[in-house]
Parts: C-alpha cells; structure tokens; sequence
C-alpha cells in the first residue's frame, strides 16, 4: 500500500492529540501527554485494571479522546466532555460492575482472537459503536488492533467497510466481520516493517524510537 519509508513518516507525522482523563468517575480530570507512547500506556493501565472503577474511566477516557479532536487537529474540549458526561449517566443505571465487566470480557475475545465477539461486547455500551469500540480495542492491545473510523473507511475502501450517508461506519455483522481482516493487515504490516530492521522503526514526539505494533501502520494510515 505505500513503501517502508512512507509509512514511518506518516506515522512520525501522527499529531492527534495524546489526551485522556484520570482521577474517578466522580472527580475526573483532563491529562495531556508529550507522547503517544505514555498515552497508550496510561489507556492501557486504567482498562486492564483490577479496579472495576478505573476499568470504567479507561472507557470513558477513551471517548473522552475520540471526541476531543478530529483529522483536521482543532480541540473539542466542550464536545468531549459532554460526551462523557452523557455516558456516565448510563453508566450509573447500568452499573459500574457490569461496564467492567463488558470490557474484561472484550478483552479475553480479544486475546482468544475474537475479535467480532470483542465488537459486538463494546458496543453494547454507551457511546460506543464500531468507530468507538474498536478504540477501546486498540488500547487494550495496541500490538493487535487498530481504529476503524471514518477517515479510514473513506479513504481505504479495500478494507470493505461500508459507511452511512454521513461517511460513517454501520454498525453492521459486515462490518464487525471486516474489523477480524483489518486487524490482520495491520498485524502483517507491523510485522513486516520491524523486519525491515530498526532504521525504519517510528519515532514518537520525545525522538524515541519503537517497533512497530498494529495501532501505528493504523496511525500511519490516518
């Protein structure tokens, strides 16, 4: 799809906001990072962790940051924040225990390479289609999932998503069944540019360079 060389410029180029949210879901706050890298590693911390409550605020961190920005860059603090507003008032009918729970359980699909069961448990929740869901995907395993938004959908066809008048991604069997493929791609992608050698290894925005993982040909991508 693009030469070795393209892709760790996209990627080095990536400027979506490294933002999320921390504290409890009663007294949450807005936390910005220098890197990606400390962005995925604090996503990844609340969503894996034994807390049920931390669990929950790793999802709603990761509408928080869905919502904040966009492909164009310009923050949407007020957008992001009413958005997790909205979902933490169906959370409290839902329940806490039963969020985290829809998460754990997504992630075990995913580890057992479930990945449509992963989709069809996030998407039960609130604020969370495909788009949405598979963010949260993407930050419990950075190394095997990627993002499947609009701008990907629009501007990547071959992946066969199919999209609403709007652009956006249906919430569909189809679709869910193309994520399962996607993810594949962006595997074999990874894989075959770390064997490439560590000249083409990405640099986040503090000039550290890592290997290659599914999330960052997805962020190459977008």
């Amino acid at each position: 799809m693009m030469a070795f060389s393209e892709y760790v410029a996209k990627r080095n180029a990536y400027l979506y906001p490294a933002v999320s949210l921390c504290g409890s879901i009663d007294r949450w706050t807005e936390v910005h990072f220098t890197t990606t890298h400390q962005l995925d590693c604090h996503q990844n911390l609340l969503l894996l962790s034994e807390e049920d409550e931390q669990v929950v605020l790793g999802y709603l961190s990761t509408v928080f940051w869905g919502y904040y920005s966009g492909k164009d860059n310009a923050k949407r603090t007020a957008r992001a924040q009413s958005k997790v507003r909205l979902a933490i008032g169906r959370v409290q009918e839902i329940g806490i225990v039963s969020v985290a729970q829809k998460i754990r359980a997504a992630f075990a699909n995913l580890i057992s390479n479930r990945y449509v069961e992963a989709l069809r448990q996030l998407c039960g929740l609130p604020q969370l289609g495909i788009p949405f869901a598979s963010k949260v995907c993407a930050f419990l395993i950075p190394a095997s999932c990627g993002v499947i938004d609009k701008v990907i959908a629009n501007n990547y066809p071959c992946f066969g998503f199919t999209v609403d008048d709007n652009g956006y991604v249906k919430n569909t069997a189809g679709n869910k069944s193309n994520y399962v493929e996607y993810c594949s791609f962006l595997q074999k992608q990874a894989n075959t540019l770390n064997s490439q050698g560590e000249q083409f290894h990405w640099k986040d925005r503090d000039g550290q360079h890592y290997p290659w993982r599914a999330v960052d040909v997805e962020r190459a991508l977008y």
